[in-house]
């Protein structure tokens, strides 16, 4: 016979035992199993499960609201797509996948772009364009186009690196960057789970590269991109000496948000010295703030 707070033990010692095996199982078979060719291009070709209101425009992201006004979610590429929205003045509304089974490719965003579903920012930009009849490239000279995808590449494929390792590759990031699952897993198996998706990310840095860097070195990567953003706008009002805002500055603005506003997860404190170096490049995100967020200045006033 097992008395009534023995039993509770025991069957709360075989759940974690269940949830270490399987996890273990997991990792052996991840390990052992080598994707091939076909099936990788198969996974890229998969149609996303059909969800949301096809009279509308549905975004899926990391949070519905994110804690900081003026940013739109942590994830940039999914950010990128909700300020081109707001400049376009488009409605929509957004979602959160507890477990992106919805998209075979297990990333974010994806959308649901009046009935039609899309995933990656690069595509579900492209689909609003399409839909809209929107030429981005509209009135821009062959330099401009030239600077803005330059622009854009700058901050997908550099940028965005330097935030994603001061979120993984430091302590305080990643306490921030756990905090979201720690709040929706049981306390007991938090720590499996943790190691998990540290590792994974870890992982993802190491094969990028910037994760084989010291961090000074990263921060350093950071510093001259601003650089490289502040020389290209100059005392231009937008991006690219347009009048009016374009694609090219919800981008800017989706990327430099975290930056020059975040402060609740990895540790920003270099981002002083720069906004100090770089006043244009405050004015500038400030001024794409209060142009995408208008209410943000009925406050202020």
């Amino acid at each position: 016979m097992i008395f009534p707070q023995v039993q509770s033990y025991h069957d709360v010692g075989v759940g974690i035992g269940a949830s270490v095996l399987i996890v273990c199982i997991y990792k052996l078979r991840s390990a052992l199993y080598v994707r091939s060719c076909a099936d990788i291009e198969r996974t890229s070709k998969a149609p996303l499960k059909h969800v949301g209101d096809d009279g509308t425009i549905t975004i899926w992201g990391f949070q519905k609201v994110h804690p900081v006004k003026g940013i739109c979610d942590t994830s940039p590429f999914v950010a990128r797509v909700e300020c081109y929205l707001k400049l376009l003045s488009l409605d929509y509304t957004k979602d959160v996948s507890a477990d992106l089974s919805e998209n075979p490719r297990s990333k974010l965003p994806f959308a649901n772009l009046y009935g039609t579903m899309v995933d990656d920012s690069g595509r579900i930009l492209r689909a609003i364009q399409e839909h809209g009849k929107l030429d981005p490239k509209a009135g821009l000279t062959a330099d401009q186009i030239a600077q803005g995808h330059l622009v854009q590449r700058l901050l997908t494929g550099s940028l965005y690196w330097v935030r994603y390792s001061l979120n993984f590759l430091t302590e305080k990031g990643q306490n921030g960057a756990m905090e979201g699952i720690k709040k929706n897993v049981p306390g007991f198996i938090f720590p499996i789970i943790r190691a998990m998706v540290l590792n994974s990310q870890i992982a993802n840095l190491m094969g990028q590269g910037f994760g084989r860097m010291p961090l000074e070195d990263i921060i350093e990567f950071g510093k001259e991109d601003f650089r490289a953003l502040s020389a290209v706008l100059g005392d231009r009002t937008f991006i690219l000496g347009t009048k009016e805002a374009t694609i090219y500055d919800t981008d800017a603005y989706a990327f430099l948000s975290h930056f020059m506003y975040d402060s609740t997860g990895a540790s920003m404190d270099w981002m002083e010295a720069v906004k100090e170096e770089l006043p244009n490049l405050v004015k500038y995100t400030d001024r794409m703030r209060l142009l995408l967020f208008p209410d943000l200045k009925t406050k202020a006033n």
